[in-house]
C-alpha cells in the first residue's frame, strides 16, 4: 500500500486528467524519471565514529589512545605487532 498525502494527490489526479491518463501510470512514469537519475547503487552513509572518547554506557567510555599506546597496551598482553 502506498501513502501518498492527499494535496499531492490531489495535483495528481489533476495532471492525470489533463493529460487523459490515469494517476497509476503518471506515478509509474515520475519513480521511472527519478530512478533513473539516481545512481543504481548510491554511496551508503558512513557510521565511523568521528569524535572521541565515545560513549557506551552510562559511565563507561573508551579512551582515545595513538597507535603507540595501543601498541604498548597489545604487547604489555603479550601480543607481538608486526
Amino acid at each position: 500500500m502506498l501513502e501518498i498525502p492527499d494535496e499531492l494527490f490531489q495535483r495528481a489526479e489533476r495532471r492525470a486528467a489533463l493529460e487523459n491518463r490515469n494517476v497509476k501510470d503518471l506515478v509509474t512514469d515520475g519513480l521511472r524519471l527519478v530512478l533513473a537519475s539516481a545512481p543504481e547503487n548510491p554511496p551508503r552513509p558512513s557510521h565511523r565514529m568521528t569524535k572521541a572518547p565515545v560513549s557506551i554506557g552510562k559511565d563507561h567510555t573508551i579512551p582515545v589512545l595513538s597507535n603507540d599506546a595501543m601498541a604498548e597496551l597489545l604487547e604489555g598482553e603479550g601480543e607481538r605487532l608486526p
